[in-house]
């Protein structure tokens, strides 16, 4: 009886894992996309300099704190996506770029924190620079570009533009 269990686990073990849903996988990439933005979002605001004023300095840290951990959680999340067999070159290239994105705003929180624990304004200087890139990959990626694909203005009927 053993050994038709045994034998039975390893004809499942044996087999190819199945190649991951493109569909699934696109849309675990858009929330992590989505995801990221308002972890961007987030430590944008944190690096306003009036914010100081308005936050005690432990509730500035936990804060500037919970967002790092959200990068680094989506970070690993994708992690886990990017080690599936069967991904396609898009879906690899998408998760990568997520990844480089979730690195940056781990760096750009963690500069942030060093900033207003020293004071040192290398820190801050390189938290924007951090950040600045992670937004410029995320405008590109989730195509935030105001601009691009928006309807005219309105105009009264008649009028030619």
């Amino acid at each position: 009886m053993i050994g038709v269990v045994l034998a039975a686990c390893l004809q499942v073990v044996a087999q190819p894992a199945p190649a991951p849903d493109s569909t699934l996988v696109h849309s675990i990439r858009e929330i992590a996309g989505h995801s990221l933005h308002h972890t961007s979002q987030c430590l944008d605001l944190l690096s306003e300099p009036r914010i100081f004023w308005l936050l005690e300095s432990d509730e500035l840290a936990g804060r500037i704190r919970s967002a790092v951990r959200a990068a680094e959680e989506i970070d690993k999340q994708l992690a886990k996506i990017a080690a599936l067999k069967g991904l396609s070159k898009e879906d690899s290239a998408g998760i990568a770029r997520l990844r480089k994105i979730a690195d940056l705003l781990k760096q750009e929180g963690e500069l942030l924190q060093a900033y207003w624990d020293s004071g040192v304004i290398d820190r801050w200087k390189e938290s924007e620079a951090a950040g600045k890139k992670a937004r410029k990959e995320l405008t590109e990626l989730l195509d935030l570009n105001p601009k691009t694909g928006i309807a005219p203005p309105p105009r009264e009927p008649g009028k030619k533009p």
